[in-house]
């Protein structure tokens, strides 16, 4: 095999990675690999698996792959379970800042606090409570374009999107009615046109993460369409992209998202956006 056999489990808001640590870049996942690993009925189960590895400058890298196998160029969740992870192996100090570089480039995070999480044991019928780690993520540049027309269908809804560049591509979408965006049927993608601009070719070949929105009290509640995945817990870029959108129709500088893996926050400027969110080391195990 060309992965180790030794993995963390660890999830950032419900989005759950395998993860493991290759600082001298011995291992190379095969997308059979990583899609068999990545199946929650056949493997370990997971949204994406991530491979630590270094660069020629000896920062970290965050290799991450989808669970299809395919590789990403940026996961928000994913750098915040990879500091994580870096936390558990012992490679970085609780106050220091960790540089991570991914595909879509070089990302700071920085350790913000302990908070205290109440959840349900399989193992104890009781609560418990855990301390988990709240990171914060400058995600770096990003842009948005209006002049791209965007039609999402998702099921019996149609849409118009706005493009969002988070350093991967996003159409965010918002809806009218929170019972309209409970109603979404994300079982299968959903179905995207546009006209011929560049942004519409980048999408028709390189295919896009979906975000579906209801904006209510001062809170954003958000529905993902992941590529690479299908609807998930959360996505980090896509909390983000949902954020800056709302930022251009608002002018909200921060944003509280709820996702259905909990609640991320997000600093929103003109040149760059942060966000800021738990992750935590679930489990370390052998695979064989």
């Amino acid at each position: 095999m060309s992965v180790p056999s030794t993995f963390l489990k660890v999830t950032a808001t419900g989005n759950d990675f395998i993860i493991f640590l290759d600082l001298e870049n011995r291992f190379s996942p095969t997308e059979r690999e990583v899609s068999g690993l990545c199946d929650r009925h056949f493997g370990i189960g997971a949204d994406g698996l991530i491979r630590i590895g270094t660069t020629e400058l000896d920062d970290f890298f965050m290799d991450y792959f989808n669970s299809d196998g395919s590789s990403a160029q940026m996961c928000g969740n994913g750098v915040r379970a990879t500091a994580a992870a870096l936390k558990h192996f012992g490679k970085t100090d609780d106050d220091s800042s960790i540089l991570v570089d991914t595909r879509a480039g070089l990302k700071v995070v920085q350790r913000q606090h302990d908070v205290e999480h109440v959840g349900f044991s399989l193992f104890d019928a009781n609560n418990f409570q855990k301390k988990i780690d709240v990171f914060r993520v400058n995600m770096g540049k990003w842009s948005a374009d209006d002049g791209a027309k965007f039609e999402v269908r998702a099921g019996q809804f149609n849409y118009s999107a706005r493009f969002v560049d988070m350093g991967n591509e996003h159409l965010v979408v918002e809806v009218p009615l929170q019972a309209e965006l409970d109603k979404l049927d994300l079982s299968m993608p959903p179905l995207v046109s546009s006209d011929d601009s560049e942004f519409a070719e980048r999408v028709k070949t390189a295919g896009t993460n979906v975000e579906f929105y209801y904006f209510h009290n001062g809170k954003l509640k958000l529905r993902i369409w992941e590529r690479g995945v299908g609807e998930t817990l959360s996505c980090g870029t896509g909390v983000c992209a949902t954020a800056i959108s709302n930022y251009l129709d608002r002018g909200l500088l921060h944003a509280r998202v709820e996702v259905k893996g909990g609640v991320l926050d997000v600093d929103v400027h003109p040149d760059f956006v942060s966000l800021q969110g738990s992750a935590q080391v679930v489990s370390e195990f052998e695979y064989f």
